[in-house]
C-alpha cells in the first residue's frame, strides 16, 4: 500500500511539473511574439546588432556552410563583400530564428537575382510576410523552436556520414542481454548479483558517454533535423491555412508536404535520440527520465545507427527541406530590413547601359544626405573627385549597395533607380596580405584584373565597377599613367564604372569617356563643414593641409607644407633641399 502511495505521489509531482512546464512555455511564446512584432521593420540604423559588432566569427563561419555547398558562377565575391561591409549588414539584417534561416539569408546576400520574373516573385513573398502579421509572427515562433544548430554546422557532418563509424545495433543488444542476466542473478542471488549489476551499469554509463561524445556532432545534427521535421509540419499547416502567405507560398507548402513524407521512418522512435526542444532550453521531466534510460541502455545510439542509414539515401531531400524552411525564415529578415529603411524605390530595369538614381543614400548612416546621380552614354564612367572626408567612398558604397539590394529584395535605397541588371565589383578597402607575402600594390592590381577579365558573354548582368583610388599603392607618375589606361579599358568594354580619386589629372586624360562629379567642403573660421552633396565638374579644392591646421598641428609645420605645395603647383616639381 505504501508503495502505491509513493508511486501515486511521484506521478502527481511529475504531472504538476509537466503542466508547469507547458504553462511556462506558453508564457515564453507570448513574450517571443511580442518581441517579434516590436522588432519587425525596426529602423535599420537603430538596430543594436550592428553596434555590437555582430555575433562572432564562429557563428558567421557556420552560416557560410550552406553557401559553400551551393556554389554559383556569379556571386558577390569576397573582395566586394568585404569592401561593402556586408558582414555587418548581414548581422544587422539577421532576425532569423533557425540556423537554416541564417544560412539561407547569407546565401541570399551573396547571390543576387538577375531576372525580373524571379525578383517579382520574391517581392510578392516579402510583401505577404510584411502585411500578414499574424502568420508572420507564428512562423517566427516556429523557426525559433527549430533553433540554432550550435557549433555543429549541418552541412559539415551530414555530407560525411559514410566516414564515421557507428557501433552496430547488435553490440548494444548484447549489452542489454547482460543486463537481463544480471537482473535475474540479483533476484536469485542478491549478494552477488546487485554489486555486479551496479558495476556493469557504471561500466556501461562510462562507455556510453565516450561513444556519445565521439558522435556528438551527428547526434546534434539529427536533433536539428528532427526539430525541422516537427516544426516543418506546423509551417506547412500554417502556409495552407489562409491569409496572404497561403497564395504567396503555395509552392513551398506543397513541397513541404511532399518532403515531410520522405522522413517518416527517420522520425519513428526519434524521441529516443534527443529532446525536440534541446536548442531552446525547454523540456519536461520525461526528458530527464529518458536521459537516465539512454545512459544505461543506449537506445539513442541504436536509433542513431538507423538514422545514418536513412539519411545516406535522403541527402537531396534533406537539402531541399533545409532550403525551403531556411529561405522562408530568411525572407522574414529581408522583409523586416527593407521595412526599416527610411525610403525605398522599386528599381526600373532596362537593357540600356545607364544608371539613374535620385535621393540615393547609404542605409547604415543615420540621417544620411541623399544625392542624385546619372550616368548615360556616351559616358560609361564617372570620376568623383573631392577632398578628404568629403563623402566620395561613402557614395560609392551607397550606389553599390543599392544595385545589390535591388537584385536581392527588389528595393533600392533611393526614391528612384533605373539601371541594367548588374554584376557588382568593387576595389576599395584592400589590405596587405602579409601571410601570403603579397604587397598592397599586388593585391590591388589583382583586384582590378578580376574586373577587367569578366566574360560578358557568360555574365548574367553587366559588370559595374566601383574603385576607390586606383593604384594608390604606387608612385604618382606611374599611378596616373596606368590608372588612365585601366579606366579607359573599362570604358572601351562599356563597363559602367564609378571611381573616386584624388588624381585630378585623370579628369583631363579621360574627359572623352568619363563624366566628372565632385564633393566639396566649406570652411568657416576654425570649422570645416562637409555638405556631402554631389556637384558637377572637377574638384578645385584640396584640404589635407587645412585639416592639419584645424586639428592643431604646429603652425611652422603646416605653413612649410603649404609653401612646398604652392611651389609644386606653380613649377610642377619639388624644390631642392638646402642644408
Amino acid at each position: 500500500m505504501e508503495n502505491l502511495i509513493f508511486i501515486a505521489c511521484f506521478a502527481g509531482v511529475l504531472l504538476l511539473l509537466f503542466l508547469a512546464g507547458i504553462r511556462q512555455n506558453k508564457r515564453e511564446d507570448e513574450e517571443l511574439k511580442k518581441a517579434f512584432r516590436a522588432s519587425f521593420g525596426k529602423s535599420v540604423t537603430d538596430r543594436e546588432e550592428g553596434k555590437k559588432g555582430g555575433k562572432g566569427e564562429d557563428f558567421l563561419q557556420n552560416v557560410t556552410t550552406y553557401y559553400d555547398h551551393h556554389p554559383v558562377a556569379y556571386k558577390v565575391d569576397d573582395i566586394t563583400w568585404n569592401d561593402l561591409d556586408l558582414d555587418r549588414i548581414f548581422h544587422i539584417m539577421d532576425q532569423t530564428g533557425s540556423s537554416a534561416g541564417a544560412s539561407c539569408l547569407y546565401h541570399l546576400l551573396r547571390v543576387p537575382v538577375y531576372t525580373k520574373e524571379e525578383l517579382t516573385e520574391r517581392d510578392k513573398k516579402l510583401l505577404a510576410l510584411t502585411r500578414d502579421e499574424k502568420s508572420r509572427v507564428l512562423l517566427q515562433l516556429l523557426f525559433h523552436k527549430i533553433g540554432k544548430s550550435g557549433k555543429y554546422a549541418l552541412y559539415d557532418y551530414i555530407g560525411n556520414l559514410g566516414d564515421t563509424f557507428f557501433t552496430p545495433a547488435y553490440v548494444y543488444y548484447a549489452y542489454l542481454s547482460i543486463y537481463v542476466m544480471l537482473i535475474i542473478l540479483s533476484v536469485v542471488l542478491p549478494a552477488a548479483g546487485l554489486p555486479a549489476l551496479a558495476i556493469w551499469a557504471a561500466f556501461r554509463v562510462s562507455g556510453y558517454l565516450k561513444e556519445k561524445n565521439k558522435i556528438a556532432p551527428y547526434l546534434s545534427c539529427f536533433g536539428y533535423i528532427l526539430r525541422m521535421l516537427k516544426q516543418g509540419r506546423e509551417v506547412e499547416k500554417l502556409l495552407s491555412s489562409g491569409g496572404e502567405v497561403k497564395d504567396a507560398f503555395s509552392a513551398e507548402s506543397h513541397q513541404l508536404s511532399s518532403l515531410l513524407k520522405d522522413f517518416s521512418s527517420f522520425e519513428k522512435g526519434a524521441y529516443l535520440v534527443t529532446s525536440m526542444n534541446s536548442s531552446t532550453g525547454r523540456g519536461n521531466p520525461i526528458d530527464l527520465l529518458l536521459d537516465f534510460v539512454r545512459m544505461l541502455f543506449a537506445p539513442d545510439l541504436i536509433k542513431a545507427g538507423q538514422m545514418v542509414r536513412i539519411l545516406k539515401n535522403r541527402q537531396d531531400e534533406l537539402d531541399a527541406l533545409y532550403t525551403v524552411l531556411g529561405m522562408l525564415d530568411a525572407y522574414i529578415s529581408l522583409a523586416s530590413f527593407r521595412e526599416g529603411l527610411p525610403q525605398t524605390a522599386t528599381p526600373v530595369y532596362t537593357k540600356e547601359r545607364k544608371i539613374v538614381a535620385r535621393n540615393l543614400y547609404h542605409p547604415l548612416i543615420k540621417d544620411a544626405v541623399p544625392n542624385d546621380f546619372s550616368m548615360e552614354p556616351p559616358y560609361y564612367g564617372t570620376l568623383i573627385t573631392g577632398s578628404n572626408a568629403s563623402g566620395k567612398s561613402t557614395f560609392l558604397k551607397a550606389m553599390a549597395l543599392s544595385l545589390l539590394f535591388g537584385q536581392i529584395f527588389y528595393r533600392a535605397c533611393a526614391s528612384y533607380l533605373e539601371t541594367m541588371p548588374a554584376c557588382v565589383f568593387t576595389s576599395m578597402s584592400l589590405k596587405d596580405s602579409i601571410l601570403e607575402g603579397e604587397s598592397y600594390y599586388m593585391a590591388e592590381i589583382r583586384s582590378i584584373k578580376r574586373m577587367i577579365s569578366v566574360d560578358t558573354q557568360d555574365a548574367p548582368g553587366l559588370p559595374v565597377c566601383f574603385v576607390d583610388e586606383v593604384l594608390r599603392g604606387t608612385n604618382t607618375v606611374e599611378r596616373i599613367a596606368a590608372s588612365s589606361q585601366i579606366l579607359r579599358s573599362f570604358a572601351n568594354k562599356q563597363f559602367p564604372s564609378i571611381v573616386a580619386t584624388h588624381d585630378l589629372e585623370l579628369a583631363g586624360l579621360l574627359k572623352d569617356v568619363y563624366a566628372n562629379l565632385h564633393f566639396e567642403e566649406q570652411f568657416g573660421g576654425d570649422d570645416v563643414v562637409f555638405p556631402y552633396k554631389l556637384i558637377k565638374g572637377v574638384s578645385d579644392t584640396q584640404n589635407a593641409i587645412r585639416l592639419l591646421q584645424q586639428l592643431g598641428f604646429d603652425a611652422e609645420l603646416t605653413d612649410k607644407a603649404q609653401e612646398l605645395a604652392d611651389i609644386y603647383r606653380k613649377e610642377e616639381k619639388w624644390p631642392e633641399v638646402t642644408v
